[in-house]
């Protein structure tokens, strides 16, 4: 078996309490983020340990925060929403000066058909979305459409992306295993 260099990462949750992560957690992260359906049994093979080890990991991981759930990532081109935008949305003024209404706007920007993600952001803009339609027509009728009625929007900027190298964790170094 080779040796493993473990390293500790120290998370923090809402409640800023200390959570500790090491390199058997990232394994099993890395091994569901790869596919969320690895049985135990499969991963404790694959890491060489023992099955209760694993499951004790993971579901110490559950209650910490660190693994929030288990999803389903989409072909998004097989079900023709081909092609993913970016639209960087401004606040007026006297929405962003109450602070109840940033959360709300966010909240709202959710809720707007096809945005897969919302970021509030520095800078210039105030938020990020992301979202996949199925095609221009379809950005202008229901995104563009949604922003131009909602309260509290000031300017957008729409990108339009024309390929997609990588996404998800992409080389994120707490998901890469250290063996020596």
């Amino acid at each position: 078996m080779p040796s493993i260099t473990l390293k500790a990462y120290i998370l923090y949750d809402i409640n800023m309490k200390n959570i500790t992560v090491d390199d058997l957690d990232r394994s099993i992260l890395r091994i569901l983020r790869q596919d969320a359906r690895t049985t135990i049994n499969d991963i404790a093979k694959k890491l060489d340990r023992r099955r209760a080890t694993i499951y004790n990991r993971i579901v110490k991981m559950e209650e910490n925060g660190v693994i929030k759930g288990y999803t389903v990532i989409p072909n998004f081109s097989s079900l023709g929403e081909d092609i993913t935008v970016f639209v960087l949305v401004t606040l007026t003024e006297k929405e962003y000066l109450i602070a109840d209404s940033l959360s709300q706007i966010g909240n709202k920007l959710s809720k707007i058909p096809y945005v897969t993600g919302v970021h509030a952001i520095s800078g210039e803009y105030d938020y990020l979305l992301k979202a996949r339609v199925p095609s221009l027509e379809v950005l202008g009728n229901e995104i563009n459409f949604h922003l131009r009625k909602m309260s509290g929007v000031g300017r957008t900027l729409t990108l339009t992306s024309f390929d997609t190298t990588t996404e998800e964790l992409g080389n994120n170094p707490l998901f890469q295993l250290s063996i020596d």
